[in-house]
């Protein structure tokens, strides 16, 4: 497992609830819910206006300053934004929001120990704060940080003193909410310790993972087709046969949101479809450059990914093709500088190709 496929994870385990809202306005407590926004919202992102997202949640944060799930929806759309654009620019203004929304979430536990809409939040923008660690390279704080935060989502999802279950389907669709997070926690630490797992204390919890996974996009409360891409996420490693199928029906249910198809492309490229997997990274490359918010970095890292592909099936011509295009695009001084990594990259494998 790769730290970008990691720090993915993290993220959607946090985030999965931004995209849409059953019909409450709190959870178990005074801590609000937003209904109407974040309804709006999950047809901005699922439509690819992450700005649209972002202004009903500034709307949000202006009437309702005490409230949590304003800034920590803000900070979650720009996360799904830095995805989609590979853009993480916005490090201050994210750690910010995520910053207030925990003060404010811990305010509402310390006045109700029993608000599980409060202890969510708060354990949510823990998440992220951790995604952000492990995509800025801090892995190792990012892993701590998160753990911590999943046992807080193990705090919420069973009964305890200060959390009664009972108290109506408010709070048993939130306890079902949190097995998505801890279902993907339970998964990448049995994927990531698969090498270890001779020893008599480690077992492989990938099946359950997934379990409880399913059962949280069947049963919670805070879930969305958004949610569905922590599932592709672990069938890309699990069973890619079913990743393709299901990534492939949703990018066809809601065609403008790129982050469907960016999983579609990434599990045809990992399963060897060539011609497949072409197809559907060339359209993603060719729908971002004509997107004015993109700088040339999104065709490149697709191309990018067609070279990697190409290399390892031996297309030789196909593979110098790729990496002349992002030589080509990489001369722009703004895109060097975000994916010189690649640039470099795709220059290696020229001259390996070339020496050959």
């Amino acid at each position: 497992m790769t730290v970008g496929n990691l720090s993915r994870l993290i993220f959607m385990c946090a985030v999965f609830f931004t995209a849409g809202m059953c019909s409450v306005t709190a959870v178990s407590g005074d801590t609000v819910v937003p209904v109407d926004s974040f309804r709006e919202a999950a047809d901005a992102i699922l439509a690819g206006h992450y700005g649209e997202a972002e202004a009903l949640f500034d709307r949000f944060i202006r009437e309702n300053p005490v409230e949590p799930a304003g800034p920590l929806m803000k900070a979650a759309v720009i996360h799904y934004h830095s995805i989609d654009y590979d853009d993480y620019s916005r490090s201050d203004e994210y750690f910010h929001l995520l910053d207030m929304a925990e003060s404010l979430a811990r305010k509402k536990t310390d006045e109700d120990r029993d608000d599980v809409g409060g202890w969510y939040f708060l354990y949510s923008a823990r998440i992220l704060k951790a995604v952000w660690s492990v995509t800025s390279g801090n892995f190792f704080s990012g892993i701590i940080n998160a753990r911590a935060a999943v046992k807080g989502m193990l705090r919420i999802e069973y009964p305890s003193p200060t959390l009664e279950r009972g108290r109506g389907e408010v709070n048993n669709a939130v306890f079902f909410d949190t097995q998505l997070t801890i279902g993907s926690y339970r998964f990448w630490k049995s994927e990531m310790t698969k090498s270890i797992r001779w020893l008599p204390f480690i077992d492989d919890q990938r099946k359950q993972g997934i379990t409880e996974i399913e059962e949280a996009l069947a049963k919670g409360t805070l879930v969305s087709p958004l949610s569905s891409t922590v599932l592709i996420e672990i069938l890309m490693v699990y069973n890619v046969k079913r990743a393709i199928a299901y990534s492939e029906s949703l990018a066809a249910q809601y065609p403008s949101c790129r982050l469907f198809r960016w999983q579609l492309g990434e599990s045809l490229k990992r399963d060897g479809c060539y011609e497949d997997a072409v197809r559907v990274i060339t359209g993603i490359a060719e729908e971002m450059a004509n997107d004015p918010e993109d700088d040339g970095s999104g065709p490149l890292r697709c191309w990018w990914k067609l070279a990697v592909l190409s290399e390892s099936l031996g297309r030789d011509d196909d593979c110098r093709r790729y990496c002349g295009e992002i030589i080509r695009i990489g001369q722009k001084k703004s895109v060097y500088e975000r994916q010189i990594k690649r640039i470099e990259g795709a220059r290696k494998l020229l001259e390996k190709l070339n020496s050959d």
